[in-house]
This record gives C-alpha cells, sequence and structure tokens, in this order.
C-alpha cells in the first residue's frame, strides 16, 4: 500500500511505502526511515546525492538522468533507460530514487512521479490528463496524457505540465549558471569580470540552443564538482578550488573569451543546415529518418556580404547533401556519418569563412546521444 501527502502548493510533503515514511521539506531534502537523504542541484539537475554521511557523484545525460553513480572514484550503481523511461538495467547501489529525468522512481509501483502527475514508463504516457494545454494549436499537445510531444529523447516534463514552459525555463536556469561559471573562471584567472556582457553572451547562445550550447564546454575546465558537493555552498568552493588547480585555466577563459567576442561580431543571416529539402531526403532516408529536426541545425552568418549569392551556393550545397543521402552506397549509414559529411562541407574555407560557428554547432550534436 502506497500514501502520499502533499502541502498546500502541491509540493509531496509526506511519503508512506511498505510501511516505510519519508517527510520531505524541499526538491532536495528528506528524511525516510530517520536517515536523511539529500541532492545537490546545480543548473536543475542532480550533481550530487547523499545518505546518511555517504556521498555519491551524480554522472547524467543530455536529459538529466540519473546513469551513473560514483564515490571515491569508482562506480557505485550505473543504470540504463528505455526511450521512454522505463529501466532497461541496473547495477549496484542506489541510494537515490531519483531516476529518468532527474524524477522520483516509485519502483513498488512502477511509476515515475512528476509532481503534478504520476507517469507510467512501459506506456509512455500520464496516468492523469494534463490540465493544461500549452498549445491550442500543435496537434500533438491536444493529447494530455502524452509524455513531451511523444518526442522523450529530446524534451523533459519536470513539472509533468508544459514541456515548451519546461525548454525555456532550463534555458534560464542555464543562463544563470553560465553567467555563475564566468564569474569563477575570471577570479580563478585575475580577468576582470564583467556581468552585463557575461549575461547577454550566454543569454544569447542559450536561446539560440535551447540551453545547450555554452555550459558543457565550460564545466570541462572546471572539472567535476560532484564529488566535492557537501553543501550547497561547497559547490561554489569546489568549483573554485578546482579552477584554481586546473594547469590550463587561463587558456581555457582565453578560448573562452575569443569565442563570445566571435559570437558577438556575427551580424549575417541565420541558415538552416538542414534545409526543407535535406529533411525531405532525411525523412525518406532508411536509417536516418526522424533522427534530425530542422532546427537542431541553425547557424548565423558572419555578416550580410556572407550571404551573397545565397540561391547559387545553397542550390549546390543542397544538390551535394541530397546527392549523398540518396546514393546507394549511403542507405545504411549512421547518425554521426551523416553527421561528419556535414562537417567536411563546413570546414571548406569558403564555408568556414561564411559561417564560423557552424563547426561548433555540429560538434556539439557529435557529441550528444541520438
Amino acid at each position: 500500500m502506497a500514501a502520499f501527502r502533499y502541502d498546500a502548493e502541491g509540493n509531496r510533503a509526506v511519503r508512506e511505502v511498505g510501511g516505510v515514511r519519508t517527510v520531505a521539506v524541499d526538491e532536495g531534502y528528506e528524511v525516510r526511515g530517520g536517515m536523511v537523504r539529500k541532492v545537490y542541484w546545480l543548473g536543475g539537475e542532480a550533481v550530487a546525492v547523499r545518505e546518511g554521511s555517504a556521498v555519491h557523484a551524480v554522472v547524467g545525460d543530455h536529459l538529466g538522468s540519473v546513469t551513473v553513480l560514483a564515490q571515491g572514484g569508482s562506480v557505485a550503481g550505473a543504470t540504463r533507460y528505455l526511450p521512454y523511461g522505463a529501466i532497461r538495467f541496473e547495477t549496484g547501489g542506489f541510494p537515490t530514487d531519483r531516476r529518468f529525468t532527474g524524477q522520483r522512481w516509485e519502483a513498488s509501483l512502477g511509476l515515475y512521479d512528476y509532481k503534478a502527475r504520476f507517469y507510467e514508463p512501459a506506456l509512455g504516457r500520464f496516468l492523469q490528463p494534463d490540465p493544461l494545454v500549452p498549445e491550442p494549436g500543435n496537434p500533438q499537445a491536444l493529447n494530455r496524457y502524452a509524455y513531451v510531444y511523444h518526442n522523450p529523447l529530446r524534451y523533459t516534463d519536470p513539472s509533468g505540465h508544459c514541456p515548451w514552459c519546461v525548454v525555456i525555463a532550463k534555458t534560464l536556469l542555464q543562463t544563470a549558471v553560465d553567467v555563475g561559471i564566468d564569474y569563477l573562471i575570471a577570479r580563478a584567472t585575475g580577468a576582470e569580470f564583467h556581468l552585463v556582457h557575461s549575461l547577454a553572451v550566454n543569454a544569447a547562445v542559450n536561446v539560440t540552443t535551447l540551453g545547450v550550447g555554452s555550459t558543457v564546454a565550460k564545466l570541462r575546465h572546471l572539472g567535476k564538482l560532484a564529488p566535492l558537493a557537501r553543501h550547497a555552498d561547497e559547490v561554489t568552493e569546489a568549483a573554485r578550488a578546482l579552477t584554481q588547480a586546473a594547469g590550463h585555466a587561463e587558456e581555457a577563459a582565453e578560448a573562452i573569451k575569443v569565442g563570445e567576442k566571435a559570437a558577438q561580431e556575427l551580424t549575417g543571416q541565420w541558415h538552416h543546415v538542414l534545409s526543407n529539402r535535406i529533411l525531405r531526403a532525411l525523412e525518406a532516408h532508411p536509417t536516418l529518418h526522424g533522427l534530425l529536426d530542422r532546427n537542431d541545425l541553425v547557424v548565423q552568418a558572419l555578416d550580410e556580404a556572407s550571404h551573397r549569392g545565397y540561391q547559387a551556393w545553397h542550390r549546390t550545397y543542397d544538390d551535394e547533401v541530397v546527392e549523398w543521402l540518396t546514393d546507394p552506397a549511403h542507405q545504411n549509414v549512421t547518425r554521426e556519418e551523416f553527421l561528419r559529411f556535414l562537417r567536411e562541407i563546413y570546414a571548406r574555407p569558403e564555408m568556414r569563412q561564411r559561417f564560423p560557428n557552424a563547426l561548433n554547432q555540429i560538434d556539439r550534436l557529435l557529441e550528444e546521444r541520438p
């Protein structure tokens, strides 16, 4: 038997399952069977969990799912998921109930608690209808039991309500995290920190890349924060210590500045790498169908002059890509092979001059799991 009680704002306050009582103070602090359990968050994603005195670092995927728990440099537990969140396999110990997209997994019920509603991963459906219809003009939004517009590899729904609202909120959170990381890097390297400049550049990058653009690259230079995180204020101290200790922190900060300067200097038109004609060829392709979206790769030209002669060079570009996709020798290619083909095109001198940030955008997709 399971029983749940909620406070006036709809947050879970008490959980009773199998005779074990859990009292939650907030999203990051609860007491279960007399044991204190904590979750430490950064940018809306869990970075560490604590049960009693044991602290585990969290390694997540691009959706914020808990995939690996590490302690003392070794893996304590690992789990993998099917596309809609069902657990494919799990090994080791997991002192947390956080699983797919960081949500609470109620193992005894076989359901995820998405705050507003419970979610059944085997069906890929919520058990209750969404009280909101976030986009009345979008047919996918009219199914009020559906999960993230049937696109679980790209979107998440932390509140159980609106997927696009979540994307916007995550973008804002990512921008705040990016600004904080810029500050830490500036402090560690002795560089001057400009709040308005950092806010403007990071907001622009995150809006155009749905919050993915700069944080991952910067975190590489900050090291792993999670293993040292014990309290919220310790995350900041850990980041500062790791940055100061990094042998290439100064070069990393300089590279970020160069990238931000380049982003500011782009003034040309926006260009869809995957044009409508290329998308039609992708939709007809036996192995690439449905793996890429028109808005996955959008790049900006260096300036207005770089876009001159658009009809001529773009027609040639479309012809080359469509010919490659329809070539019988390429009918079993992978997403990675196709992106590497695009990368070869945009690495050509004339294309690099037109779109200086195209290679970074393609590399971002290559690093992501499809």
